[in-house]
């Protein structure tokens, strides 16, 4: 009887120690998410300190507690930069676009008291690293040689993710030489995505047109800065006689009016070889002694044509 009454005094104990053993410590899981999943490195701790080099982007990272504080709090540090030009935005409590967005450490703290607890356990809590990016695959573009009027298109191609409204702005001396397809080529970039962008040139002038086309995300990302260069080259104009032939012959003291058309509608100008013999005013020759001359009709062309043929 002694026996059997030691023997289940020590099945209770034992009982009882594993029962202490089992309640003293408990784990809670939290899952941490990166989002891009490629971009930026996390760490789950229960204290404020630094945390050590940790480089996994998704894991689920087991905390212990003591099961008599009945509380539990996990910090989630973001300690490195993300690659691939991946800019770490905070920390959310889902992926929506700066859905509940923190600083670079969140807490979240869960105890008995807030019905935290599901079968002795913490509850599960899913948080999201925030990873935002803008950028294009050129930094600059080059329009070969233009006719003045005439157009010549290039594309870029952006990529975003978590990088909001992201709006298209050309800006400088000649930025009316140039158009974009779209000056809100992305209206609310979330997730991981790439958009094509089609920029026109059409010189309005000739010579060396630049302007800067500017990528501005609303979600505090850098800009992205883009440089346009084009060239400008003349249209060509041609000049023609609206009278010829005339009578060359004109009487001392005579007047003449003359009229030539330029193919470009610009103003056309007329000179005479012998100003004293045949004058000229405007489009009227006077004759003004006997002799020779030869008028000549001219165009000089501006920033659009090319001078004509006189």
């Amino acid at each position: 009887m002694t026996q059997k009454f030691i023997r289940y005094t020590l099945c209770i104990i034992c009982t009882f120690l594993c029962s202490i053993n089992a309640y003293a410590w408990r784990g809670a899981k939290a899952i941490v998410k990166s989002e891009p999943a490629n971009g930026g490195y996390v760490y789950v701790s229960s204290s404020n300190s630094t945390p050590s080099v940790y480089d996994k982007t998704d894991d689920n990272s087991e905390q212990v507690d003591k099961w008599s504080t009945k509380t539990l709090t996990f910090d989630f540090y973001r300690f490195c930069l993300s690659n691939n030009g991946y800019v770490f935005k905070g920390w959310a409590d889902s992926n929506s676009l700066n859905s509940g967005v923190q600083d670079s450490k969140a807490s979240i703290t869960t105890s008995t008291s807030d019905g935290g607890w599901v079968a002795g356990y913490p509850k599960e809590v899913t948080y999201y690293a925030i990873f935002a990016r803008l950028t294009a695959d050129k930094s600059s573009l080059a329009y070969s040689a233009t006719t003045v009027g005439q157009s010549a298109q290039q594309t870029i191609t952006i990529t975003h993710a978590h990088a909001g409204k992201i709006t298209a702005n050309i800006s400088g001396d000649n930025a009316s030489d140039y158009s974009v397809s779209s000056t809100t080529p992305v209206a609310n970039s979330v997730s991981e995505g790439a958009q094509s962008v089609t920029i026109t040139f059409v010189p309005t002038c000739n010579g060396t047109r630049t302007a800067t086309l500017t990528l501005h995300s609303d979600n505090g990302l850098n800009d992205v800065v883009i440089t346009l260069t084009g060239e400008g080259s003349l249209n060509p104009q041609t000049l023609t006689w609206d009278n010829e032939p005339i009578d060359p012959n004109m009487t001392l003291g005579s007047t003449l009016s003359i009229s030539a058309t330029a193919t470009s509608g610009l103003p056309v100008t007329y000179t005479s070889s012998a100003p004293d013999i045949i004058s000229v005013n405007g489009n009227t020759l006077t004759a003004n002694k006997v002799g020779t001359a030869v008028i000549t009709a001219s165009q000089a062309g501006d920033c659009t044509f090319a001078p004509a043929e006189n």
